[in-house]
């Protein structure tokens, strides 16, 4: 049985930047304020859900009315949060087709994206998305076909596609085309190596070629020939892709050697990553000369290819990483940027990656962040004492939450630190801390008697945070099941559900919790509050299958409720129990 309400909290990366700083959730107000009368309102609330990820799927209800809202800047706001939602949200596909004809080109942009991030590639899907390839405005085009390039529904619909989108001028139409050609693998390849023969098509060949990677060596001779190509973003991306590769682009050395002299310095930076990527042993004397070159960047990207050259060479890492986190001090943040990459990229000793990745998540540069939490929760528990080391400091335990909520199971040693520090902290916090033991799950059993405290907490989200722990922790939280059982008789609709639902998914065989399960949400079925809830009801009943034939009445009587997502939901609970 799958763990859903508000469980997208637990999954999805801590929003943003802003760990801690949000004192409720976002997604648990907004359906009173969504569709408020003032369109500013309904705005601000629709920005906080969007901003919130997954997490913002109890707003979905509203925002699918949203769609159908008088005022534009309402409507393409509400689909972007559907599409920052994702999978989440598929209640509103049918919405979002409807939309695709609205009369606002930003309207019907946000619908088509929406409908790629749901995934949900059925023939309605893909029929209406594809009756807009040829849509007059450029923006809504790329929206399209990005969105069946998500969507991957075959070549039989793509190859089609194809034929209408290469003959469009707009290059930024032409890219997410040649993206959904190389969805089909090696065989697309000899296209894109026609395409590199063309000038208007050789650019957004060799970025796609770059994504295959490996996978289109065979366009190895071409590439290097457009290394002398007189644009010099062409040859910057032909190196690229060459560099994407790797050892499978090694003939290319000698040309890459060459654009070492290259007079753009962007072709230069290229051509050094690509010689340090592809396996250029014979490029080792000419990259140390590049180290003391007076381009900071050039040097450091030099040096770093010489270390992926000479692994073995302590002297050789040790003079990239050093070169490397000077980078990171840079005031450029393409420089920061670059040089974060450079540091995951190195496959150095975790002990000597690991401190000045650590130092680095001071930066205040978002993407330079965002590459620092994954290359720190990339290392898992080699890593681990240093972020909980940031995690018992007030002024970086934000950023350490941040990377112990993507290490997922490999944070468990972690956990005791939470545990202790969950009393000292504030709401907001406190609700970060639970929803990383529950990225943790199973392995965070230890935590179980903080959790059912945290079950008391004055603060609504960290109650739900609570029972959201609980439930992915799963049968190692037995220790749960009487706290979680006082809760089915919650005024509280929302704990309530949440508790049925981590019992369920604690004690998942236990014919006494099915039981007991079934009235709770047969009841939040027939009187829940939120159309969510009602919702949420319907699919536990649905989940539980044969198991939940004591719930069908409610279901029935859902077949007439006044929301249509709440009768989708209850037919298709209806045909999972009955088989």
């Amino acid at each position: 049985m799958r763990f859903r309400f508000f469980i997208v909290g637990m999954l999805a990366p801590l929003a943003a930047l802003g760990c801690g700083a949000q004192k409720t959730d976002p997604a648990l107000k907004a359906n009173s304020e969504i569709l408020n009368k003032d369109p500013q309102i309904a705005i601000d609330s629709i920005d906080a859900v969007a901003d919130s990820g997954a997490a913002g799927a109890t707003a979905v209800p509203a925002l699918i009315k949203a769609l159908a809202s008088d005022n534009k800047d309402v409507r393409w706001r509400a689909a972007r949060a559907l599409e920052n939602i994702g999978p989440k949200a598929s209640l509103s596909t049918a919405a979002l087709i409807k939309t695709l004809g609205d009369d606002a080109p930003d309207v019907r942009a946000h619908a088509a994206r929406a409908l790629g991030a749901l995934g949900d590639k059925n023939t309605a899907t893909i029929d209406a998305l594809a009756a807009l390839v040829t849509d007059k405005h450029a923006r809504v085009r790329r929206a399209v076909i990005g969105a069946i390039t998500q969507l991957n529904p075959g070549p039989e619909v793509t190859i089609p596609l194809m034929v209408n989108v290469l003959e469009d001028a707009d290059p930024s139409v032409v890219v997410p085309a040649l993206q959904t050609l190389a969805e089909r693998g090696p065989e697309a390849v000899p296209g894109l190596i026609e395409a590199l023969s063309h000038p208007k098509g050789r650019y957004w060949a060799t970025l796609v070629l770059a994504e295959m990677g490996p996978a289109a060596k065979s366009a190895v001779p071409a590439l290097g020939g457009l290394l002398d190509d007189p644009d010099p973003e062409v040859r910057m991306q032909s190196a690229l892709a060459l560099g994407e590769m790797g050892i499978d682009a090694a003939a290319a050395e000698a040309r890459l050697v060459k654009g070492l002299s290259d007079k753009a310095d962007a072709v230069r930076y290229a051509c050094t990553f690509a010689l340090g990527k592809v396996g250029a042993t014979g490029a080792i004397a000419e990259l140390e000369k590049s180290e003391a070159d007076k381009d900071p960047f050039l040097a450091m990207l030099s040096a770093w290819a010489v270390a992926k050259l000479k692994p073995d060479d302590q002297a050789a890492v040790n003079k990239a990483v050093e070169l490397i986190v000077a980078a990171l001090k840079s005031e450029n943040a393409n420089v920061r940027h670059g040089a974060a990459k450079a540091l995951i990229e190195l496959n150095a000793p975790r002990e000597i990656v690991g401190p000045p990745l650590v130092a680095a998540l001071d930066d205040s540069d978002p993407e330079v962040q965002e590459n620092i939490y994954g290359a720190l929760a990339s290392m898992g528990e080699a890593i681990l004492p240093r972020v909980v080391e940031r995690l018992r400091d007030p002024a970086t335990r934000d950023k350490a939450l941040h990377v112990l909520s993507r290490m997922g199971p490999a944070a468990a040693g972690g956990v005791p630190v939470i545990v202790e520090l969950l009393d000292s902290v504030e709401p907001a916090q406190r609700r970060e801390m639970l929803f990383a033991l529950a990225n943790v799950g199973p392995a965070a059993a230890e935590a179980t008697a903080a959790l059912v405290k945290a079950l008391d907490d004055p603060d609504e989200d960290v109650r739900v945070a609570a029972g959201i722990a609980l439930g992915a922790i799963g049968p190692g939280a037995t220790g749960a099941v009487e706290a979680l059982q006082k809760n089915l008789k919650s005024t509280d609709e929302v704990l309530r559900l949440i508790s049925v639902e981590a019992l369920l998914h604690i004690q998942p065989d236990d014919s006494q919790i099915t039981g007991s399960a079934i009235p709770v949400l047969s009841d939040l079925l027939k009187d829940g509050k939120t159309d969510v809830t009602r919702i949420e009801a319907a699919t536990a009943l649905g989940d539980l299958g044969a198991k939940a034939k004591g719930g069908v009445p409610a279901l029935e009587r859902a077949l007439k409720d006044e929301d249509p997502a709440v009768r989708d939901a209850a037919t298709e609970a209806l045909k999972k129990i009955r088989g």
